[in-house]
This record gives structure tokens, C-alpha cells and sequence, in this order.
């Protein structure tokens, strides 16, 4: 079986995910002919990149453009999975890992499955352990229809570690990015490094629930 790890070089919270999707490999019973690692960034190529504790085949920088936009991120990923086809891409445990293993799944007529814990191959597909029902129970189920998009559960475990690696060891991937007529506008949120998000114990999101300015001030002032 074929498999590729996709992660953002750019996310601040990098080293955490690697280290998640790193966490699957070990929880395997898959035997993988070979591993490519796929790195989404932005202007420039990365000049470290995470150690996955496996041998990889190969190293793919996939430029993207400095907006948010998951269609240009899917664009990319369809074009090099359809040139390059794989079994298995398992993606981080964020919002985007999700959005992009579903949506990607749907594009590539395979299955998708989200915050998989460990996988293992099975007679008639690929048989995935997850949790269910709030995290109360675990659950197993088998998908028939290559290729299997995964994102992989949030766990505890040690942020991997970052090697230097020569950019010209990475094959560079490009694409034009697919605006259309139905796009009207884009907001860029920066990911601030020092936020502090990724190593928040808490985090308070407040929306219209607040109701009112003063409910704002005193959440701020907690």
C-alpha cells in the first residue's frame, strides 16, 4: 500500500500534528510499500521538516497562495493524488485535515473517515478504530473504496521533532489557483506563531451568545 502524509509547513501547531499522524503509523497493521511526505506552504519551501519515525520515498512541496482557501489546497492535492496515485492519505487533526480528507475523498470516488486512531488492512478494504458518540465509545469500521482519507484523533504525545533537509531534495508542486466567479471576497487571518493557541490548556471562543458588549468585557477581563 501506498501512503502520503499531508501537512501545512505553515501551521504553528506542526510539530503537534506530525507528531499525531506519526502516533498512527506506530498504531498500525498496514504494511506500507512506500511513504511520501506532502508539504503545503506558502512563498517559500521549508527548510526542515518533521521526523515521522518511517523511511520516506519522497518529499513533495506543494505551493499554495498566502490566503486560506481549501479549493486551492484541493486543486493541488486532486492533480498530484491523480498523477501520483496513492492508497492512503492521512491528514492532521484540525479543521482543515477534515475538511480536506472529506472533500478530497469525494473528488478521488474513495472514502474518507475522521480522528482515526489506527487502521489495519483487512480482506475486503481498510478497517479503522475511532471514537464515537462524544468520545464515549470506540467504534470500527471497514472502508472498501481506495483511496482511504483519514484524519488523523487528537492524543497526547511528544511534538516531533524538525530536521534540516535541503529544499532541492523536495520535488516542488505547483498549480493555478482556481478562483471563480462564486468567490467574492477573502479574509486572511494570520496564524501568529506566538499566540499561544496551540499550547492553550483553555480556550474561550465567544459569538452572539455574548449578546452584549459588557458580557465581552467581563469574559476579557477573566
Amino acid at each position: 500500500m501506498k501512503a502520503a502524509l499531508v501537512l501545512n509547513a505553515e501551521s504553528a501547531s506542526l510539530q503537534q500534528q506530525a507528531a499525531e499522524i506519526k502516533a498512527l503509523l506506530n498504531n498500525r497493521t498496514v504494511v506500507l510499500s512506500t511513504v511520501e511526505l506532502w508539504l503545503l506552504h506558502q512563498e517559500h519551501q521549508p527548510a526542515s521538516i518533521p521526523e515521522m519515525g518511517c523511511s520516506l520515498s519522497a518529499i513533495k512541496a506543494i505551493a499554495v497562495e498566502k490566503i486560506y482557501l481549501p479549493d486551492t489546497y484541493l486543486q493541488l492535492l486532486e492533480k498530484l493524488a491523480r498523477r501520483n496515485p496513492v492508497d492512503l492519505l492521512l491528514f492532521p487533526s484540525d479543521s482543515l485535515g477534515a475538511e480536506l480528507a472529506t472533500r478530497l475523498a469525494y473528488r478521488l470516488n474513495g472514502s474518507s473517515s475522521l480522528q482515526v486512531e489506527c487502521c489495519r488492512s483487512v480482506s475486503h478494504g481498510l478497517e479503522i478504530t475511532k471514537p464515537v458518540y462524544g468520545n464515549n465509545l470506540t467504534a470500527q469500521f471497514v472502508m472498501e473504496y481506495a483511496p482511504y482519507c483519514l484524519s488523523v484523533a487528537k492524543r497526547p504525545c511528544p511534538r516531533a521533532i524538525m530536521i534540516p533537509r535541503n529544499p532541492q531534495e523536495m520535488e516542488s508542486i505547483t498549480c493555478d489557483p482556481p478562483y471563480g466567479d462564486w468567490i467574492k471576497e477573502v479574509v486572511t487571518i494570520p496564524d501568529r506563531k506566538d499566540s499561544g493557541l496551540a499550547e492553550a490548556d483553555l480556550v474561550v471562543v465567544v459569538g452572539q451568545g455574548a449578546k452584549n458588549r459588557d458580557t465581552v468585557h467581563r469574559l476579557q477581563a477573566m
